[in-house]
């Protein structure tokens, strides 16, 4: 199958070519919620080169937008919670009404946006599960790359991608620490160098008993660092297959 690519007013869409684009023809569909700020930049081609492969496996795929992350003409001091959140409820809405099963997979950080979304299924795609910590991470990872290069870059408050955010956003993403959806089918996959599921995974899942949540390890390369182009074949098949299943 073939796909009909178009970006509107919720972001970039794919659609399978034995579908409208604006008709009321039902299917599957999916929204990747992407992980913020340099994470969002390192994973922007997996995270389509998902949405290519699900439109061909007849799912009606979203890559939302999110105002201030690049994909967009406003700045990161334009955006909040409550801004992103209604970017992504809008989009999701969208999804439902053409939707015969609708699935979330959020990607790191993507985690915190899920507890007001409805969906039949949410695959975390190895979703940090608290802000604070993310935050830190980016921080530690710049200062890293600034030392590898040679780059003296002084950061300023609030810098989180070369822009700096508000002091409200930052706020937020610090007290964030991850909740499970109320309703749907949940499933963890985590993608890293060994075989192991994380603590942190292990944790979440006997504190939740009555959920059944479902656990995937993958052994495969972290997309949300940088690096050079590589294979994505084995992810996207793995994820592809969840969604269709």
């Amino acid at each position: 199958m073939t796909e009909k690519i178009f970006f509107n007013e919720f972001g970039l869409t794919f659609i399978p070519d034995e579908l409208e684009r604006d008709g009321n023809e039902k299917a599957r569909t999916a929204m990747i919620l992407p992980s913020l700020f340099e994470e969002y930049r390192c994973s922007h081609r997996i995270i389509y080169e998902l949405c290519h492969a699900l439109s061909k496996a007849g799912v009606i795929a979203l890559f939302p937008k999110l105002t201030g992350l690049g994909n967009d003409d406003e700045f990161l001091a334009a955006a909040n919670m409550d801004v992103w959140r209604g970017e992504l409820e809008r989009a999701n809405d969208f999804l439902s009404q053409r939707s015969t099963f609708h699935t979330i997979i959020p990607f790191r950080i993507g985690a915190l946006f899920t507890s007001g979304l409805c969906a039949d299924r949410f695959i975390f795609w190895h979703p940090a599960l608290s802000g604070q910590k993310f935050l830190r991470q980016l921080r530690v990872r710049r200062e890293i790359q600034n030392k590898i290069t040679g780059d003296i870059v002084l950061l300023e408050e609030g810098d989180l991608e070369g822009q700096i955010a508000s002091r409200q956003l930052r706020d937020d993403l610090t007290d964030y620490i991850f909740t499970l959806p109320k309703k749907g089918e949940i499933i963890i996959t985590q993608q890293s160098a060994g075989a192991v599921l994380f603590s942190e995974y292990a944790q979440l899942v006997n504190e939740n008993p009555d959920r059944n949540i479902h656990t995937n390890v993958m052994m495969a390369d972290s997309y949300w660092y940088p690096h050079s182009p590589t294979d994505y074949s084995a992810v996207i098949s793995h994820l592809v297959n969840e969604v269709t299943k």
